[in-house]
């Protein structure tokens, strides 16, 4: 549900659509500590959006990640477990850190600062590319972009970003619909859009159990730290002898239109035909 009015910020050429605050509930989360040293995450959005990106990813030897389609019986579902040295800067010396995604589009407001990009080549098909951003700055990012060939110069210069928020203003869940990059000289396609799905774990996670190493911007991440002991022993003790368990319901989203031909998608029913187009290219196998 939207507001009906919509703001515009000249400077950035920002559209926003700030979402009601209703009894629907767009997505469903929790996040747990299922192990020592390791993050769990899954999300089911509760609205169809047609998504049929699929698959179960090893992120080398740091943990997985999953993406089940929506179907005429569920909702499409993202999540993940991940070992928190996968969080530490020098585990990723191979791999470059990144502002953008691969068209040069903007990451969610939400996820600041740089990046690791991480790119696993045989798990890709002509269907898809698959990169999967890390934060290694003292925030708990995990983020999955999919590259669609089919996304191409027949899709319009727009990324169409939905933000879920639970009822504290904690970021859920971010969907972002990345549009083509095309030569401004010939009109060419540079490369495909596609879909990013990504959450931030750091704000969920109680005081005693953080990123250690400072702030974000330092040159230190952090894994799950305490004064003495391990992790799981905490969020045991923490949640009365059963593993930490945050669980929860978003209850306001926000949609951003940015890109050269933002212009022409103001209004919902605009949105709605522009994210179908991105939903059926997930879907082409």
């Amino acid at each position: 549900m939207f507001a009906k009015r919509i703001s515009t910020m000249a400077l950035t050429g920002l559209v926003v659509l700030s979402g009601c605050q209703t009894n629907e509930k767009p997505v469903e989360f929790s996040v747990t500590v299922p192990a020592a040293n390791t993050l769990g995450f899954d999300a089911e959005l509760t609205r169809a959006y047609g998504l049929g990106l699929s698959g179960n990813f090893d992120i080398l030897q740091y943990g997985s990640v999953y993406l089940r389609p929506e179907t005429p019986q569920n909702f499409f579902q993202f999540g993940f477990r991940l070992h928190t040295d996968a969080f530490l800067q020098e585990s990723w010396v191979n791999y470059q850190e990144v502002n953008t995604l691969p068209t040069g589009a903007a990451f969610p407001l939400w996820m600041t600062g740089p990046v690791v990009d991480v790119v696993i080549p045989p798990i890709n098909t002509p269907a898809v590319n698959w990169h999967f951003y890390l934060g290694t700055r003292g925030q708990y990012y995990l983020g999955v972009a999919a590259v669609i060939p089919a996304i191409n110069q027949n899709f319009p210069a727009v990324d169409l970003g939905y933000t879920f928020y639970d009822s504290q203003g904690r970021v859920v869940l971010g969907l972002l619909f990345f549009g083509p990059k095309i030569n401004p000289q010939n009109g060419l396609l540079v490369s495909p859009g596609g879909i990013f799905i990504g959450s931030n774990l750091t704000p969920f996670l109680p005081a005693e159990l953080h990123p250690g190493g400072g702030a974000a911007g330092g040159d230190q991440a952090g894994v799950l730290t305490m004064a003495g002991g391990d992790p799981w022993e905490l969020a045991a003790r923490i949640n009365r002898g059963g593993p930490l368990e945050v669980n929860g319901k978003s209850v306001v989203a926000d949609v951003q239109v940015l890109g050269r031909d933002r212009g022409r998608y103001q209004s919902q029913s605009k949105i709605r035909g522009l994210v179908d187009r991105f939903a059926a290219a997930s879907r082409r196998r």
